[in-house]
């Protein structure tokens, strides 16, 4: 690469070095760093890595498709018509890979046949973490003597938090990688979607001629 010396103002000692191309410094008893800067850093596989990894795009999603396998095989395996739970998740589907239950059936619609997943995560409740009044109290406390401890109702206050927890209804999900719906019977659905779809078409075009 075009590597670039940094001299000293009116001498010539180099005292680093630097890439011509993206102008990152490195010192100068390592010429190699300077030289490989901005070189194309290849994967195993020959290819180009990806930015800020150390294997391609290919490989990447590889590893990543092996690692889900994995846990898939491991997973509690649930048939869609007996998944009661409101979200299921599959990654680059939905919102941020979140799809109601509900619409898993117009999203797979919506999907070339060759694209549609064989199964899905499915997702667990997650609702406001509870509030420890013992820690809070510590907090308060920290500006008072230890021997005032007593004198603070932590037991009251729990009560409080705990009334106060029971009437929130805030509900988040995230995915469950224990357990896996599978979606033969609602793929099965979808085909014949696809095949009214096709009929329908069809026959619009012949009333259209």
């Amino acid at each position: 690469m075009d590597v670039k010396e940094l001299v000293t103002r009116g001498t010539d000692k180099v005292v680093a070095l630097y890439c011509g191309k993206c102008g990152i410094v490195h010192p100068v008893n390592h010429p190699d760093w300077a030289e490989q800067c901005c070189k194309p850093k290849m994967c195993e596989c020959g290819k180009p890595v990806r930015k800020g990894y150390s294997v391609c795009d290919g490989c990447l999603k590889a590893h990543q498709d092996a690692k889900e396998q994995a846990r898939f095989e491991k997973a509690e395996k649930i048939p869609f018509n007996s998944y009661m739970a409101d979200y299921v998740y599959c990654d680059g589907l939905g919102s941020d890979g979140f799809i109601l239950e509900s619409e898993l059936a117009d999203v797979l619609f919506d999907m070339e046949p060759k694209d549609r997943p064989q199964w899905v995560w499915a997702c667990k409740e997650i609702g406001l973490r509870k509030l420890d009044a013992t820690d809070l109290v510590a907090g308060l406390m920290e500006d008072h003597h230890e021997s005032q401890d007593d004198q603070v109702d932590v037991e009251g206050l729990q009560e409080v938090l705990d009334a106060w927890h029971a009437k929130q209804s805030v509900i988040s999900y995230e995915p469950d990688e224990t357990k896996a719906v599978m979606l033969d019977t609602l793929l099965a659905e979808v085909a014949k979607m696809d095949e009214e779809n096709a009929k329908q078409d069809v026959s619009e075009s012949a009333w259209e001629c």
